[in-house]
């Protein structure tokens, strides 16, 4: 059985968290071209990626910290 994210469930297929995943995948979820997640990457705006050879890949819990760093609070203070 493949476990997903609680919070990503509802939105769409979510990330298994039990595996590395490549750019188009990772690009995919996030509603991002490849070549518009690979110019975050460049600019080490991304999440934390993993080498393998020439691959990149993506742990599922680097995605989730990345994302969470990110999260703006929308709520109006007065």
């Amino acid at each position: 059985m493949t476990l997903l994210h609680p919070g990503v469930t509802g939105r769409g297929p979510g990330l298994p968290v039990d595996r590395l995943f490549g750019k188009a995948e990772l690009a995919r979820y996030l509603g991002l071209s490849v070549s518009g997640l690979t110019k975050l990457l460049d600019s080490n705006r991304g999440p934390a990626a993993i080498r393998v050879g020439r691959l990149v890949r993506f742990r599922y819990d680097d995605v989730v910290a990345w994302l969470d760093a990110r999260r703006s609070d929308t709520r109006a203070t007065s």
